[in-house]
């Protein structure tokens, strides 16, 4: 996967003048730029903007009439899943009501099995002689920073976002840098960052009075503490919560992208094996280990993690990042090239980027925008995602960023069951 190249467009001048002013959101994954440089990019942007509209408001509303429809693909968990259905989609519908002055409905197909099924129903069509009649019947998917998605981009199976539709989804322009950069093929942005999922370890207060700091103490806590701490089978997916604690340990001992420094890893996580619970094929099943008391100490999704103390008021569960530091990443929306209702998409990412709706994301999911939108981040408060943004930058690493990345991270995934239960 290659990445962004720089052209000259209002995608590409508008996304690095973000990234240079809210350079201190979170510092290990946004880039900043030269003052001289954001001047002169600054220059050329408002040249830009002077030209005439490719797309207006008028012919958007019109499309958006004629298509009268989204269908939305969206596999994730039970909490995720809620928020969409209860909230996001009908602020969706207000919104582009009010601006465009049309009635959208919406399916919401909650889907489990990652970015696979999507790339196999749209193979299917392209087998069956279909591609080209715009009647693919999903017109906008969350899709994973995976080979599946990489793989219909080079196909020519999603669509071209940036820069042909910026004038369309102007705040998608406002989403972090590395997330388009991981997500672009041949100067074009095919999947545009929703929000930058991470893991944390959390535990039972009431059973863990002196929580680990470092992996090291945390190897030691679960050798003395038998069948308390488990994670996710990370054979469920490369992008799971249990791939990406490998990532995590990978990172802490060696270069995830050098598979030749993985060997004090596996001593790791071999070490520790023995001490682990069994392993669960769900997030569900982990956080109910964790609320009955089964278990201690689990590796869980940050965002999920907080979200489930507060409405489950699970109030004895702490949590915390070892210093090593844990993976973050962009989670995406993509539209398939042949979607039956693509401008009812666009209008949708538009929505769910700007700054009201990423806002609410924040504060109700806890997620980390995948906008890096400087107003956007004012309004954040301090400890909206459990941490600090000073302390999430210290404690994460950027990981999933570019094809060479994600493979690395799926032959990781491949080989733990043979270098860890040593199937």
């Amino acid at each position: 996967m290659q990445k962004l190249g720089v052209y000259v467009s209002v995608a590409f001048i508008i996304g690095v003048l973000v990234g240079a002013v809210i350079g201190w959101a979170i510092t290990s994954m946004t880039p900043t730029v030269p003052m001289e440089e954001y001047e002169k990019l600054k220059s050329e942007y408002e040249k830009l903007k002077a030209q005439p509209p490719t797309f207006s408001k008028e012919f958007i509303a019109e499309q958006l009439r004629k298509e009268g429809k989204l269908v939305i693909w969206f596999p994730a968990g039970v909490n995720m899943r809620k928020y969409f259905m209860d909230k996001v989609i009908p602020a969706y519908k207000k919104w582009v009501k009010e601006k465009y002055g049309v009635d959208i409905e919406v399916e919401f197909l909650p889907a489990t099995g990652g970015t696979k099924p999507l790339y196999e129903k749209f193979k299917a069509y392209v087998e069956a002689g279909k591609l080209g009649t715009k009647t693919f019947d999903i017109d906008l998917a969350k899709v994973g920073p995976d080979w599946y998605t990489y793989d219909m981009v080079k196909k020519g199976w999603l669509l071209p976002i940036l820069p042909d539709y910026a004038q369309v989804i102007p705040n998608a322009l406002k989403a972090n840098q590395p997330g388009l950069f991981a997500f672009s093929y041949e100067g074009k942005v095919y999947a545009i960052p929703l929000y930058r999922p991470t893991i944390s370890i959390f535990y039972n207060k009431d059973m863990v009075k002196n929580p680990p700091t470092s992996f090291e103490e945390l190897k030691e806590w679960i050798k003395a503490n038998p069948k308390k701490f488990s994670y996710v089978d990370p054979r469920t997916g490369y992008t799971s919560s249990g791939a990406m604690f490998l990532v995590a340990v990978m990172h802490a001992y060696g270069n995830v992208n050098d598979p030749t420094t993985w060997s004090k890893g596996w001593e790791w996580l071999r070490e520790i094996e023995p001490y682990c619970a069994e392993h669960p094929r769900s997030d569900e099943l982990l956080l109910e280990g964790l609320r009955r008391g089964d278990l201690w100490m689990i590796v869980f999704w940050n965002d999920w993690g907080i979200y489930a103390i507060e409405t489950l008021n699970l109030d004895f569960v702490g949590y915390f990042m070892p210093k090593e530091g844990m993976p973050i990443r962009s989670t995406p929306l993509a539209i398939p090239v042949d979607a039956a209702h693509p401008f009812a998409a666009l209008t949708f990412i538009d929505f769910i980027l700007s700054d009201e709706a990423q806002l609410d994301f924040a504060l109700t999911m806890h997620q980390i925008p995948g906008s890096d939108s400087p107003d956007l981040w004012k309004q954040i408060p301090p400890n909206a995602f459990g941490y600090t943004i000073d302390y999430i930058s210290t404690h994460t690493f950027p990981a999933y960023t570019d094809w060479s990345n994600i493979e690395n991270i799926d032959h990781m995934v491949k080989d733990w069951e043979k270098e860890v239960l040593g199937g």
